[in-house]
């Protein structure tokens, strides 16, 4: 008895895209822009294929910074407190790209934490068997409240002193801390 020779397909290798969110850097402070890292990796074993979209959500009550000129090649819209970013570059199997979302956190939620809730990515030519793992994980970090933080400098007198005639002494107060 012989059998048939049975001839199976090769699979090519497939994409599988995940996410994180990282805590925001500089920590929030309230009304100063701060940046959430976003990474799109590609898992899988073979590179992504066309455009890859990421979905990601600022804190509530925050609002939207200006967002970076150069992204790594990321494009995002706004709508609410959600940014839809896209990028159609090819991220290679075992490579990633990260970047930016400017949001701006108001004066009312000083003393409270601020959680950037979870992202989901898709595309990439990813097959559905891949998408289980396209969700990020909450980030929650602390939201400081802005201070003051007042220098003083004090100039050389103008004109230079002479006995018995008037000078003015230049005295300079600036802010430089993250607060009127």
């Amino acid at each position: 008895n012989s059998s048939t020779p049975v001839t199976t397909p090769l699979v090519a290798g497939t994409p599988d895209l995940t996410t994180t969110v990282g805590q925001p850097s500089p920590s929030p402070v309230e009304g100063q822009p701060s940046l959430i890292p976003v990474t799109v990796a590609n898992v899988g074993t073979a590179p992504s294929v066309g455009s890859i979209t990421e979905v990601v959500q600022i804190p509530s009550g925050t609002t939207f910074g200006t967002f970076p000129t150069s992204n790594n090649g990321w494009v995002c819209t706004t709508s609410g407190t959600t940014a839809t970013c896209t990028n159609s570059a090819v991220i290679a199997n075992g490579s990633n790209s990260t970047f930016s979302v400017p949001f701006i956190p108001t004066a009312s939620q000083v003393g409270t934490p601020l959680t950037v809730p979870a992202a989901v990515v898709s595309g990439g030519g990813e097959p559905a068997a891949n998408t289980n793992n396209n969700s990020s994980t909450p980030v929650t970090t602390p939201l400081v409240a802005g201070t003051p933080d007042l220098t003083t400098t004090v100039g050389q007198p103008s004109p230079s002193p002479v006995a018995g005639q008037p000078s003015l002494i230049p005295v300079t107060v600036a802010n430089v801390g993250t607060a009127p």
